[in-house]
């Protein structure tokens, strides 16, 4: 999981195409967990995501977002 600095659309991250890795979850602030989000929802603040990914994928997005 990495935190969200600002709000921004799942697609707008192109996490895949950068890194490799594919989003399966969404934690919102609240606590609430979302499945599989689909690409057009708007992350906010504070929230978390959950990823998948070869060790190489993982370790290229710490290096893209710094976590």
């Amino acid at each position: 999981m990495f935190r969200l600095k600002k709000k921004l659309a799942i697609h707008e991250l192109d996490l895949r195409k950068k890194t490799g890795c594919s989003i399966i979850g969404y934690r919102t602030p609240n606590g609430e967990y979302i499945v599989n989000p689909e690409a057009h929802l708007i992350l906010q603040q504070g929230s978390k995501l959950m990823l998948i990914g070869r060790p190489f994928q993982i370790d290229s997005l710490k290096q893209l977002y710094n976590v």
